[in-house]
């Protein structure tokens, strides 16, 4: 009952569109540095997006393309969309050069993937271009790099002239979009929805958790690969408990919603990240942690 009202505030929230909640296949991601292209591909700048001073310092978060959920030994392969950390976009590694270059590899492939011919859209066409030039030194030789490399942080793209990121242009809409709709995978009734849709095979991960790693806590996971007795019926991960991808979706958007910074329906009782929110839209969302003497400054600060 949960994940389907989960689902549910999802589908509230973004018909109303007073909150900015990604579409079908995007997430909202803190990008604290844009690597600004020509149409040739040529360098032209680094954006900062940070703002603030000091640990309160925080990237502007973005619409991208949805993040990819990398383990185990072969996690290097797994690339997301024209975004990723700097070991993917720039092949720079600290302590094992060879795993930057195959990230690099990765995240050139995973474009390809998606647009066999990049020349469908400039900004992709920019991007690639740039990648297969593989001389990232202006970069590095900017005065924004030395933090970069200490810190770590994802890093996208954009065209030179434009208000939105490349990963964010119609052309990579569309082709998400159309991968949702086709699906690949075979069709089971969702759990959460009742209705026919290729299955999750993996749940995203959910952020600002108390005690949670940085990289998320998950709600819905099965892990066969660690102790194949969880294999029912020689199922494997997500397919024991079919859960379909637009529902996964749903519910995992609106939990990390609840969860964001400075949401004012999260608060901290004891170890618990508690959440809550109405079937419909009533202004006691905004109030109710007042009752409590309770605000998000004094729980946890999410990730």
């Amino acid at each position: 009952m949960i994940l389907q009202a989960l689902a549910a505030y999802y589908q509230r929230i973004a018909q109303e569109g007073k909150t900015q909640v990604a579409q079908e296949g995007f997430q909202k991601k803190e990008i604290p540095f844009i690597i600004v292209l020509d149409k040739e591909g040529h360098f032209r700048g680094l954006q900062d997006t940070r703002e603030g001073e000091g640990k309160s310092k925080r990237a502007r978060l973005f619409a991208v393309p949805h993040e990819i959920k990398r383990s185990g030994k072969n996690a290097w392969m797994s690339a997301n969309l024209l975004w990723d950390n700097e070991g993917y976009v720039l092949g720079y590694s600290k302590k094992d050069t060879e795993k930057g270059k195959n990230q690099n590899q990765s995240f050139i492939s995973r474009i390809k993937e998606v647009f066999s011919d990049p020349s469908v859209d400039e900004g992709i066409a920019a991007v690639v271009r740039s990648l297969e030039r593989g001389d990232f030194s202006p970069v590095f030789s900017h005065s924004l790099w030395p933090e970069i490399e200490k810190k770590g942080g994802n890093i996208s793209f954009q065209l030179e002239g434009d208000t939105v990121l490349v990963c964010q242009r119609e052309a990579v809409i569309d082709a998400i979009t159309n991968v949702k709709s086709e699906g690949k995978g075979d069709r089971q009734i969702c759990l959460v929805s009742g209705e026919l849709d290729e299955i999750a095979r993996l749940h995203t991960a959910i952020k600002g958790v108390w005690g949670a790693q940085p990289s998320g806590a998950n709600i819905v996971a099965i892990n066969t690969l660690v102790s194949p007795a969880f294999g029912s019926y020689g199922k494997e991960q997500g397919y024991n408990a079919p859960v379909g991808k637009k529902a996964e979706f749903a519910y995992t958007t609106a939990l990390n919603t609840l969860l964001a910074r400075g949401s004012r329906q999260r608060i901290q009782v004891g170890d618990a990240s508690t959440v809550f929110w109405a079937a419909q839209a009533h202004q006691i969302e905004e109030v109710f942690a007042d009752f409590f003497g309770r605000t998000d400054k004094q729980g946890v600060e999410p990730d």
